[in-house]
């Protein structure tokens, strides 16, 4: 995984094996590696797809663990075929869980990638930048996303380009002390999506 699940995938596995309108095609080569070496996750897929489709297609992924829970990774990916040839995509990512107070979880997380449409096509980026408040007497987040227009891993999976996006929520559930029938008291305080139009 990279990026936000269901809209800013750098890597979307549907990808590949699905010709035009997911009609399944065949794989006449395939190979995948995953596994840990020491401190680092490391995964590689490469595929060869026929029915006309002739593509290939290669995807890198490393995450070196960091703090215990987190991590500082990268991906890649390498399309070539007739339609988009030599599309290319890549980016860093992180992950820094940290414990504050002895007990609280505080998390920062986020990502900068990058894509080339083909060979000579178009270029975009997207950046992310996540605060994360996940504890029991209280939820908060609020995230950052730019997507630029260009923006397209021929791999990937993006659902809006060309956009700025703060969002995030606030939830405060505090839990009664002393004996209560309600064991914890939930309040949506504040809910937000703001979305501005980029060049």
């Amino acid at each position: 995984s990279f990026g936000r699940p269901r809209e800013t995938q750098l890597f979307y596995s549907r990808r590949i094996g699905l010709g035009s309108g997911g009609v399944p095609v065949d794989l006449p080569f395939g190979a995948r590696v995953q596994g840990r070496l020491g401190s680092n996750q490391i995964g590689l897929l490469a595929v060869r797809t026929g029915d006309g489709e002739d593509a290939t297609d290669l995807v890198a992924r490393v995450r070196h663990d960091v703090l215990g829970r987190g991590f500082v990774g990268a991906m890649g990916t390498f399309s070539d075929r007739p339609v988009r040839p030599g599309a290319i995509a890549g980016g860093v990512d992180f992950e820094f869980p940290l414990i504050i107070r002895q007990r609280d979880n505080l998390i920062f997380l986020g990502n900068a990638g990058f894509s080339r449409d083909s060979v000579g096509g178009a270029e975009g980026a997207h950046y992310r930048f996540v605060v994360d408040y996940p504890n029991d007497h209280a939820d908060i987040v609020a995230r950052f996303d730019r997507i630029e227009a260009g923006y397209n891993p021929a791999l990937g999976f993006v659902s809006q380009r060309g956009i700025d996006r703060l969002a995030g929520q606030i939830s405060l559930t505090p839990r009664p002390k002393g004996p209560s029938i309600v064991r914890r008291w939930e309040f949506s305080v504040l809910e937000y999506n703001v979305v501005r139009a980029i060049g």
